[in-house]
């Protein structure tokens, strides 16, 4: 034990590095050579030290990568959180059942949620179909008032657990979060979205069941 400790007074930075990784991946070290010993431990130091500096490196990579789609899409910050711009907005109008002035038929807009952001609880008049384009998932909220029915999406890449796009019924509330670094998705309104159909969560309310308690 003695020579272990004088070996590792050789580096003490390598030392608490090495402890650490034998910590954290509770590491069964009976070794009678010496050597074998400190290699073994060598050997975790290094492969701690590159996960952690991985780690670093894909947090830096994710925000040059957020950095990247706001420039090169000309995105805005959005009032309900994280970042749009509205791409596409037909020429074609509609007159809405419910008496509201005529707008486009369909209007559609790319939507940027990074870690930390998120979608905050809002309801349209239109119907709105969610489209997942890069990133992490998103797992998306929805809520009636009417039946109090409550549901969560995760839109994502097509897996088992996850589904590409997703509707939102009309006058359905919704909301919407990042489960990783950032999510790049798309959405498009029917009839188009004009900002008088758009609306929040009175002041002090939290959730949209309080509306219905």
């Amino acid at each position: 034990m003695k020579m272990i400790k004088k070996r590792f007074k050789q580096s003490k930075e390598f030392s608490l590095i090495a402890l650490e990784a034998v910590k954290k991946r509770k590491t069964n070290l009976n070794y009678s050579n010496i050597d074998k010993f400190i290699r073994k431990i060598r050997d975790l130091a290094t492969r701690q030290k590159y996960e952690e500096c991985t780690m670093d490196t894909n947090s830096t990579t994710q925000a040059t990568r957020v950095a990247e789609i706001v420039n090169k899409l000309s995105l805005e910050k959005h009032v309900e959180g994280g970042y749009f711009k509205k791409a596409f907005a037909s020429s074609r109008l509609v007159k809405p059942e419910d008496g509201s002035p005529e707008t486009s038929a369909l209007t559609h807009m790319y939507y940027l949620l990074p870690k930390g952001e998120v979608s905050m609880w809002h309801k349209l008049k239109s119907a709105e179909i969610w489209h997942y384009y890069e990133g992490d998932a998103v797992e998306l909220t929805i809520f009636d008032e009417i039946s109090r029915k409550r549901q969560k999406i995760r839109l994502g890449a097509l897996s088992d657990e996850a589904a590409p796009c997703f509707l939102v019924p009309e006058g359905w509330w919704q909301s919407a979060r990042p489960l990783g670094e950032y999510t790049l998705i798309g959405c498009s309104v029917a009839p188009g979205f004009r900002w008088e159909d758009w609306s929040e969560l009175p002041k002090g309310v939290k959730d949209p069941e309080h509306l219905v308690q």
